[in-house]
C-alpha cells in the first residue's frame, strides 16, 4: 500500500512538473523517499496498533474414531463423508463374545445369590457362620461389578457419533477388517460441526485487542468478499511458552517472539458454516482508536479480497 501511494504521489508531481506548476528541485526529487518516510511514521504504524491485520485460519475440531472393544466389524452403517447426529451408530463390532460374557455372569449371580440366601438361611438356625455370608456377599458384589463392565463392553459393540458433524476417511473400514481398542489405531476422523477462527497477531501489535471489537475477514476460498467478524478472545498463551513435564530443569532457548492467536466469530453463520476446514484469509481487527485511519485497511482488505482470484497463495 506504501508503494501504491507513492506511486500515485510521483505521477501527480510528474503531471505537475510538466504543466509548469512545480519547479524540479532536488527537493521535489527527494519528495517521493520523505513522502514514503511520513506515510510509515503518520499512518502506516499507527494503523499497525490500532487497526492490526493478520492471517486467519479456519479450524474444526477434530476426533480420532477408536473403537471402545476390539473385535470383527460387523457392519458399518455411514458412507464417507456423510453427515451424523449425535448418537448415530457408525459401526457395529461382533457382539457374540461381549454377549457370552453378559450371559455367563448373570449365570455366576444367579448361583452366587442362591448360595447367599442358603447360607443365610444356615445362620438363622444357628447351622452356619457369618463368614459364610460375608465370602459369598462379596463374590456377588464382585460379579456385579464385572457384570457392568461386561455390559459396558456390549453395549460399546456398537460405536456411534459422538456429536452432531462429518465423518471421512471411512471408505476404508469394511465388514471383517478387526479393530482393536489401542491409540494411533483409529477408524475414522470425524469433524464436528463448530468451526474456530484464529487469527495470528504479533505481540507488538496486541495490547490494543479486546474481545467485542469488530474485524472483517476474506477467505481464499471465498474471493472478492469481506465478512464482517467479531472479536471472541485472545488465546492467553502460545506455543513458545507452553512448558511441558520432562524431568529436567527449563531454559529459555527460544527468543523470537511468536504471534498470539485471537478468535473471531463470523457475524453471517451461514458464511461460517460453509468454509471448510483448513480455509485461510486474511484478517483486520479495528480497535475503535484512530479510526480516521481505518479507510487504508479497509482499502487493504478490499484489494487482499480481490487479489485472491489470482493469487493462490
Amino acid at each position: 500500500m506504501i508503494v501504491f501511494l507513492t506511486l500515485i504521489y510521483v505521477a501527480i508531481l510528474l503531471l505537475l512538473v510538466k504543466l509548469g506548476v512545480v519547479r524540479w528541485t532536488l527537493f521535489w526529487k527527494l519528495s517521493p523517499a520523505l513522502w514514503m518516510i511520513m506515510l510509515t511514521l503518520v499512518l502506516f504504524l499507527p494503523l499497525q496498533f490500532y487497526a492490526p491485520s493478520g492471517p486467519i485460519i479456519v479450524l474444526q475440531p477434530t476426533v480420532q474414531i477408536v473403537p471402545p472393544v476390539d473385535g470383527l466389524v460387523e457392519s458399518v452403517a455411514v458412507k464417507p463423508n456423510q453427515r451424523v447426529e449425535r448418537g448415530d451408530t457408525l459401526f457395529v463390532i461382533e457382539q457374540d463374545k461381549y454377549q457370552a460374557a453378559v450371559d455367563r455372569l448373570e449365570a455366576d449371580i444367579r448361583l452366587t445369590g442362591i448360595q447367599l440366601a442358603q447360607a443365610q438361611e444356615l445362620f438363622a438356625r444357628n447351622a452356619g457362620r457369618q463368614f459364610e455370608i460375608d465370602r459369598r456377599q462379596a463374590q456377588l458384589d464382585s460379579l456385579q461389578a464385572q457384570l457392568r463392565a461386561a455390559q459396558w463392553d456390549l453395549e460399546h459393540t456398537v460405536v456411534r457419533a459422538p456429536g452432531a458433524g462429518t465423518l471421512t476417511g471411512s471408505e476404508a473400514l469394511q465388514v471383517g477388517a478387526r479393530v482393536v481398542s489401542m491409540p494411533f489405531q483409529q477408524t475414522m476422523a470425524f469433524l464436528d460441526d463448530k468451526r474456530v477462527f484464529a487469527m495470528n497477531v504479533q505481540q507488538i501489535y496486541l495490547r490494543h485487542i479486546e474481545p467485542g471489537q469488530p474485524a472483517e475477514v476474506t477467505f481464499k476460498v471465498l474471493p472478492g468478499e469481506i465478512f464482517s467478524a467479531t472479536v471472541e478472545l485472545v488465546i492467553p498463551g502460545n506455543a513458545l511458552g507452553q512448558v511441558a513435564p520432562t524431568g529436567s530443569l527449563y531454559t529459555a532457548l527460544a527468543t523470537d517472539p511468536m504471534p498470539f492467536g485471537v478468535r473471531l466469530v463470523l457475524d453471517d453463520s451461514t458464511v461460517a458454516e460453509r468454509l471448510p476446514a483448513g480455509a485461510v484469509g486474511t484478517a483486520a481487527i479495528y480497535s475503535g482508536k484512530m479510526s480516521a485511519i481505518y479507510i487504508i485497511r479497509r482499502v487493504m482488505m478490499g484489494m487482499d479480497a480481490w487479489l485472491n482470484f489470482v493469487i493462490p497463495a
